[in-house]
C-alpha cells in the first residue's frame, strides 16, 4: 500500500462516508456521482465494500483523466 499520512488517510475516509450517506439519503448529485460507474449507493451495506465496489469499478476502466475525475468525485 502507498505511504499515506494518517490524518490525510482519516479525512478521506471521512469525505468517502459522508458522500455514500449523502447518495443514501437522496442526494442527486451524489447518487450521480456513484451511478456513473455502475454502482446504487443503496445497495451499499458498509464503507468497507463501498470502498472495494468503487475500487473494482474503477479498475476496469481506461487509465486518464476521466477515471481520475471520476475517483475524485467520489
Amino acid at each position: 500500500m502507498a505511504e499515506v499520512e494518517q490524518g490525510t488517510l482519516s479525512s478521506s475516509l471521512n469525505i468517502f462516508s459522508s458522500k455514500l450517506e449523502d447518495a443514501k439519503t437522496g442526494s442527486a448529485e451524489a447518487i450521480e456521482s456513484f451511478k456513473k460507474i455502475g454502482i446504487d449507493p443503496k445497495q451499499i451495506t458498509s464503507s468497507e465494500q463501498g470502498l472495494q465496489l468503487i475500487g473494482e469499478r474503477l479498475s476496469k476502466l481506461p487509465d486518464g483523466y476521466k477515471k481520475v475525475a471520476l475517483a475524485r468525485e467520489i
